[in-house]
């Protein structure tokens, strides 16, 4: 597996380096709690319904994981979205994905360095990414695999912020 490389880096505090490229979106700024209204609501006028409610469903635990503030609750949360993809979207078995995960912690250590993202990284910045690995994926975009990436993001999220509770992140009510 290989992945796409610009060269352009960002190092968090933390040492952890990550790929940062302008122009692509912030996913993770989205009102999520809306847009997985908006989906729910075409679950009910489409032909592919059982589709929009599952995206629906998943944008709303990613919501769900930004505003609560229970580290305990987020990565349930997360994990919650992790399942919902994996089942009702990608519709592959968890040893699949699972190999499929290796093999891009492995291109990763290659880019990076062997356990980089361990040094930590805000939940926003994972969020921003699995969020639009997910819609790249689900646009059919195939320069990557997509699939995997946003799967990847939120499991190295919820691994993260709980052993680093500081890097977790919480909406403020105001912007509920």
């Amino acid at each position: 597996m290989t992945l796409k490389d610009t060269g352009a880096r960002t190092t968090f505090e933390t040492g952890s380096q990550k790929e940062i490229v302008t122009g692509r979106g912030r996913y993770d700024l989205m009102p999520l709690k809306q847009l997985s209204n908006v989906y729910d609501r075409m679950s009910r006028e489409v032909k592919d319904s059982e589709k929009y409610e599952s995206i629906a469903e998943f944008l709303y635990q990613i919501y769900n994981s930004l505003i609560i503030k229970s580290i305990p609750s987020k990565v349930f949360y997360i994990i919650s979205a992790i399942t919902i993809f994996s089942k009702e979207i990608l519709n592959r078995e968890l040893p699949e994905i699972t190999q499929a995960l290796a093999k891009l912690y492995e291109a990763g250590a290659q880019k990076y360095s062997e356990r980089d993202w361990e040094k930590g990284r805000p939940q926003e910045v994972f969020i921003n990414s699995a969020l639009r690995h997910f819609f790249q994926y689900l646009n059919g975009e195939t320069d990557e695999d997509h699939a995997t990436a946003a799967v990847w993001n939120l499991l190295s999220c919820a691994d993260t912020i709980e052993r680093l509770p500081e890097m977790a992140y919480t909406i403020n009510n105001s912007q509920k």
